[in-house]
């Protein structure tokens, strides 16, 4: 389940790749657990967070059955090393697998918003293609962005792919 934040102005950001604690109320006791912002660090307005919802995870099953506009979640301090560099090299390689995905989209996104004219390689991994997260974003950023290739890989599927590279004439899309 995605869900869409709006923090309050206690709310300091997060650099992107940061990971952030969610505390929700269960049962009258606060249950903390951490996820990656998928959301560019630059949309200061709004914080979203993807959650894997596990059989035995109590806070994942609760954010999926119960979560709704109005809701309010507690929101702890970014943390975490896991981040761009600074500055920003001329070509990197961003690789995700599973629901690894939403700290390297979160660096993605935030390149793109920085209109990072860099290389920039995306490549991510998920059992099927059915898994494949965010896939419909990634292609309109790589539809934008001159030098984003990027590749998904189903690694239960004979290792099935799908490309996307942009290119200055416009969109190259290949499906294999």
């Amino acid at each position: 389940v995605t869900l869409t934040l709006r923090p309050n102005r206690a709310w300091s950001g997060f650099r992107a790749g940061q990971f952030v604690r969610v505390g929700v109320e269960i049962d009258g006791v606060r249950r903390t657990r951490t996820y990656s912002p998928a959301s560019s660090a630059h949309d200061r307005g709004l914080l979203e967070l993807t959650v894997t919802s596990h059989p035995d995870g109590l806070v994942s099953r609760h954010l999926r059955g119960s979560a709704a506009a109005g809701m309010t979640v507690h929101l702890g301090d970014a943390q975490g090393a896991f981040v761009l560099p600074d500055p920003r090299p001329d070509r990197l390689v961003l690789i995700s697998g599973g629901s690894g995905i939403t700290p390297v989209l979160s660096m993605l996104r935030t390149l793109c918003d920085e209109r990072h004219d860099g290389e920039i390689s995306f490549v991510h991994y998920a059992r099927t293609a059915a898994d494949w997260l965010y896939r419909a974003d990634v292609e309109a950023l790589a539809r934008h962005h001159p030098r984003l290739k990027v590749e998904y890989i189903a690694t239960r599927e004979g290792g099935a792919r799908f490309a996307a590279r942009s290119e200055s004439a416009g969109a190259t899309v290949a499906v294999c």
